[in-house]
């Protein structure tokens, strides 16, 4: 009845995955009094290689974060120099228009 229309699951295949069975199930390592035995350390030199990878992942990141400000505080001095260099730029071209503006009142009046 299951898989026929009406029936408890009319779609099956749509719902269910194949790979599902293809798992193994969890084991256990109980022990006869009904605490679970501590799975095993892995050797010292592993475990001196696993913390040395962090240690040199955190100085790896520290030396990015390093390179960044320095990069930083290159272009901040640049940035602000463009910047006072364009206002002048600026106030130049107000003046030079300023002064055609006046110019040109002098022509059309006299």
């Amino acid at each position: 009845m299951v898989g026929r229309p009406g029936g408890l699951d009319p779609l099956p295949a749509r719902r269910h995955f194949s790979r599902m069975s293809d798992r193994y199930p969890p084991q256990l390592d109980m022990l006869p009094d009904g605490s679970f035995r501590q799975p095993a350390r892995p050797p010292i030199l592993t475990r001196i290689f696993l913390w040395a990878m962090v240690i040199a992942g955190v100085a790896g990141a520290l030396a990015v974060a390093a390179f960044a400000l320095w990069l930083l505080l290159i272009l901040v001095p640049v940035a602000l120099l463009a910047g006072v260099i364009a206002w002048l730029a600026f106030r130049f071209q107000l003046w030079r228009a300023r002064n055609t503006a006046m110019r040109q009142r002098d022509l059309w009046r006299g």
